[in-house]
């Protein structure tokens, strides 16, 4: 233990610049610093650090001795969770995903995490950019992500498909359904079509599906999210293409209105993403675990899932 206390005391006069301000951090004399970075040059044979302008800077071997200190402080870090009891969890989960699904998808599963592991904090992120969101799980930034996407792989990612999502072109109910044209090439649409965020697969899609069919509509609108989207679909004369996950609730209150392609739009997938190199701690495991689980049970009522 005393040995795994001078590397902590090495990453200290590292932070610091000096063994005297490293030892005023760690409650140390600078004479024993000084004895303990002694000690560690003497086991490796190396010279630690340089003098350089009043400043302890690391030389090349001691750079070298850092990062494999760091890696057995980190599993040193691992072995102290081993049969940490899920109630005494503590830390923060951070999350990434877009709005729409958090709303339909995550709040049961993150109630029912909350139940588990009241003591984690949980830090969630609304991005819609699949490219962003992956870009965080690659980063760092973010312990697990979610997307809607095509079901796909990487070299890199441990990417899980949790549920396969269609997507629905759809009218609000005050509209004129004889009016609109979404089957006939070369003609005008007979209204308007709402576009949201440049970054979303089903927005690629539907303008493909338009600008195929020469399909003309009134004028094009272009919103920022989701739930905008389908607000401003509800009022208005426009239509929009979104997944179903994100409406299902509109479509069961006659709020929404889906219309019928020519032929149905690619289904897209929600997925799960964490980074395959990362090691993975006891709270991001249970929430891995719980998320399975709910989406195993097509998504369970709220009361279903605290039962369990």
């Amino acid at each position: 233990m005393m040995e795994i206390q001078y590397l902590i005391t090495l990453k200290a006069v590292v932070k610091t610049g000096s063994f005297t301000a490293a030892g005023n951090e760690l409650g140390y004399t600078q004479s024993a610093v000084t004895n303990q970075m002694r000690q560690l040059e003497n086991a490796f044979c190396i010279k630690l650090f340089d003098r350089v302008r009043n400043r302890m800077v690391l030389t090349q071997a001691g750079n070298e001795l850092l990062l494999y200190a760091n890696e057995m402080l980190n599993i040193i870090d691992r072995m102290k969770l081993i049969n940490h009891a899920t109630e005494n969890l503590h830390g923060t989960l951070r999350i990434a995903i877009p709005a729409h699904l958090a709303l339909s998808r995550l709040c049961l599963a993150l109630k029912k995490f909350q139940e588990v592991a009241p003591f984690v904090n949980v830090s969630v992120s609304n991005y819609h950019s699949i490219a962003t969101i992956q870009q965080l799980v690659y980063d760092g930034d973010v312990d697990v992500a979610f997307t809607e996407d095509y079901a796909r792989t990487t070299m890199d990612l441990e990417v899980t498909t949790l549920e396969c999502s269609r997507l629905c072109l759809i009218a609000g109910p005050l509209v004129d359904l004889a009016s609109i044209n979404i089957t006939q090439p070369c003609k005008p649409l007979g209204c308007g079509i709402v576009l949201n965020q440049k970054d979303a697969i089903y927005r690629k899609l539907f303008e493909d599906y338009i600008n195929m069919r020469q399909i003309t509509p009134t004028n094009v609108t272009e919103l920022w999210g989701i739930e905008c989207v389908k607000r401003f679909v509800t009022f208005g004369g426009a239509i929009a293409l979104l997944p179903h996950a994100a409406i299902e609730a509109e479509l069961g209150r006659g709020e929404l209105i889906e219309l019928r392609p020519v032929e149905p739009f690619p289904n897209i997938y929600i997925n799960m993403t964490v980074l395959k190199s990362k090691w993975e701690s006891p709270q991001l495991r249970l929430f891995k675990q719980i998320v399975a689980e709910y989406f195993t049970s097509q998504q369970a009522t709220l009361a279903e899932i605290i039962r369990k």
